[in-house]
């Protein structure tokens, strides 16, 4: 994180970390292998619709960290990268905005929204952009212990030419 200068989310009320695997299926010519190597994962308690309030601004700062498959340079590189999460959102229109900065030298956001017909305000989603990729989010609010929306964590995924990236995001109310 700091030699990105990124400052990780001092989030003590969220867990996040890594995974991975090596999984095999089918036999013979129909084998396939499939493995992961340093996934990310969020965790929290998400917030339940009828405790997220209804007017009202929320603030959010923290980070994001992710897998990255870089090809801008002819090579191939797989690495990982984190950034800078900044989220603010209008709890009584159930809209904002989510943007992820100095992620890998790139920045990237958009608007989000609730999702409709899914979740009554406790999730949000909606389409990222900046620096020459595009893609999207999902995400939730969680509870700071008694505090309800008092973080979020989500999910982001990114791609242009010759580059990808997707991870987590967490990050903690900050008014």
């Amino acid at each position: 994180f700091s030699d990105a200068g990124v400052e990780p989310c001092e989030c003590k009320f969220l867990e996040w970390g890594w995974w991975g695997t090596d999984v095999e299926t089918g036999s013979g010519e129909g084998a396939k292998r499939s493995t992961a190597h340093l996934g990310v994962w969020a965790a929290g308690d998400v917030t339940r619709e009828q405790d997220i309030p209804t007017t009202g601004t929320g603030r959010y700062a923290g980070h994001a960290v992710g897998n990255v498959v870089n090809s801008t340079s002819g090579t191939t590189q797989q690495y990982v990268a984190a950034g800078n999460l900044d989220v603010e959102y209008d709890f009584g229109a159930r809209s904002g905005r989510l943007d992820i900065t100095n992620f890998d030298g790139r920045d990237f956001g958009g608007p989000i929204v609730s999702i409709p017909g899914i979740t009554g305000g406790n999730q949000f989603g909606g389409s990222l952009s900046g620096s020459g990729v595009s893609g999207s989010t999902v995400g939730a609010f969680v509870n700071d212990g008694a505090r309800a929306a008092g973080g979020v964590l989500g999910n982001f995924s990114v791609g242009g030419a010759d580059y990808g990236a997707t991870g987590i995001y967490v990050g903690a109310r900050t008014d």
